[in-house]
């Protein structure tokens, strides 16, 4: 198991799309999503071990189809032990595809409705 976080979120219609992944990368490195979901034997066998964002809105392109997009996503997505799900991923058809493919290949699912 590794330390890599997919952030998964509705992109499509939503014009403030990359602050929200910005946030989102905020939680998953923060103390308080370690402390839920840390592997304490790593911590303790080689001290801090915080989680290494994937965030789309990193290496997305826009100028590409939204089919290679989502190729992309997956590929980045199935090089991740855990994948977080931003609030309104059941309404994005992509979402809703990174999900299956996080589920299919067992991928540790986090929903940010959880972080509360």
């Amino acid at each position: 198991m590794n330390n890599k976080v997919f952030i998964s979120g509705p992109i499509t219609g939503h014009a403030d799309w990359r602050m929200r992944f910005d946030d989102a990368e905020q939680v998953v490195t923060g103390d308080r999503f370690f402390d839920r979901y840390g592997n304490a034997d790593l911590y303790y066998r080689y001290g801090y071990f915080g989680f290494k964002p994937v965030n789309p809105a990193t290496f997305g392109d826009e100028s590409k189809s939204w089919r290679w997009n989502m190729r992309k996503c997956i590929w980045k997505l199935l090089w991740c032990s855990y994948v977080y799900f931003m609030r309104g991923w059941h309404d994005s058809r992509g979402c809703r595809i990174e999900h299956t493919f996080a589920d299919l290949f067992g991928k540790r699912i986090i929903y940010e409705e959880d972080m509360r």
